[in-house]
């Protein structure tokens, strides 16, 4: 994925639109990747970039805690099956799994969830 534009350095909503829906499958790899149990973690910023603009992802393998929490919305695939991986989102539809993704992301990551699972309400006494 390419984060800046030659122009200004950095993309737009609008860059990341046109980019997603010319190339709606990404692939996410890891800096020195280790798999197969992987201890790399989810990359969550980069994530919440494609799947907010409803990218279709698979993935290399995160460490397993992550995994759980990304696996609704992101496809994990050992490297050497990435290739089928892809063939099988491709025979399922890419628009299937783009609004999925995005729904199942949408659902689960809403800045409350966010803000709860981090105990930023639980350390202001707030409760939900």
């Amino acid at each position: 994925m390419f984060l800046h534009s030659e122009n200004i350095g950095i993309w737009t909503p609008d860059e990341y639109r046109r980019l997603l829906t010319r190339y709606p499958i990404q692939l996410n790899v890891h800096h020195e990747q280790s798999c197969c149990p992987s201890a790399n973690g989810m990359e969550a910023f980069r994530m919440a970039i494609l799947l907010s603009n409803k990218a279709c992802v698979i993935s290399a393998p995160v460490d397993s805690s992550d995994e759980d929490i990304w696996r609704p919305f992101v496809r994990f695939s050992e490297p050497a099956a990435t290739k089928a991986s892809f063939l099988e989102l491709i025979r399922q539809g890419t628009n299937k799994c783009r609004v999925e993704s995005y729904n199942a992301y949408k659902q689960l990551f809403t800045m409350e969830m966010i803000l709860n699972r981090s105990g930023v309400f639980h350390k202001m006494g707030i409760r939900i």
